[in-house]
């Protein structure tokens, strides 16, 4: 909901009624003072006549500037309002149907916008981008399946990003990004539930990768880190990297703030929500 009623309109406001205000008490003062000098002095008759033009003059100029600034209130109204009837107001995300994964969007606004092309990547690093040209109408829902290549191979979980690229007549081309943790059954061919955020993340020492010269990933040390509170790839990746500067510099004890405790592992556990429109 947009609020015309800015700190910056009351401002011009309580000045604008400032401003007259005070003009109101100088027209009333010089009127009473040209009333007063008409009377002693009739004979000044021209000389007051002049003086109560020019105070008219001032009143009527002043009337104009307070049409003005007023009539500059309702253009940056309008121009806000219309600004907002055009932005893009999107949500989205990856529900259970048929027992894959779907993406579901909505248009919250009132402006068509349309998903150029989204990008599906999961935690093995597999990626799959769909261009489309799905026009998405005002509070009207869409949706697409996601590749069963990118979870079918999987056993028990599967930590998927979507990314979403969209755009608008009045908007460039822009994305957000969304992170989800599927439970695949047993036979590795159907999702039978879906969260939200990241479940599984592993941060690596690199010090040992630059000193392990056997060509296994056994002499590496690895360690999965907290992934509470992350919402997309992109976040985990920045965490991952901030872990394994703290390995590094703390090698071979290898300590990290980001660390996956038991004790993390069963809040996040506790806390994880089912995703659903």
């Amino acid at each position: 909901m947009l609020r015309y009623d800015s700190r910056q309109m009351k401002q011009k406001r309580h000045l604008k009624n400032y401003v007259m205000s005070a003009v109101f008490v100088v027209v009333t003062v010089g009127s009473v003072v040209l009333f007063y000098l008409y009377w002693k002095q009739p004979n000044q008759l021209q000389a007051i006549s002049l003086l109560a033009t020019f105070a008219i003059t001032v009143v009527l100029a002043l009337v104009t500037w307070q049409y003005a600034q007023a009539t500059d209130e309702m253009v940056a109204v309008m121009q806000e309002q219309f600004k907002s009837q055009q932005a893009v107001h999107i949500r989205f995300g990856l529900k259970l149907q048929d027992h894959r994964a779907r993406v579901w969007v909505r248009n919250l606004g009132t402006a068509h916008f349309m998903i150029t092309k989204a990008v599906i990547r999961n935690d093995d690093g597999k990626t799959e981008t769909l261009y489309m040209h799905m026009v998405v109408q005002p509070d009207r829902k869409a949706g697409f399946f996601i590749p069963d290549s990118i979870w079918e191979r999987h056993s028990i979980f599967c930590d998927v990003n979507v990314t979403l690229f969209y755009e608008s007549a009045m908007q460039p081309e822009t994305f957000q990004s969304r992170a989800y943790n599927l439970l695949i059954g047993l036979n590795g061919k159907q999702v039978v539930k879906i969260y939200k955020g990241i479940k599984r993340w592993y941060a690596y020492c690199p010090r040992c990768r630059r000193e392990n010269t056997t060509g296994f990933n056994n002499g590496d040390f690895n360690q999965m880190i907290d992934t509470q509170g992350l919402t997309n790839f992109e976040q985990a990746e920045a965490r991952q990297k901030e872990a394994e500067s703290e390995f590094e510099a703390t090698h071979p004890n290898h300590q990290s703030k980001w660390e996956a405790n038991l004790e993390k592992v069963r809040e996040q556990n506790r806390t994880k929500q089912v995703e659903d429109e």
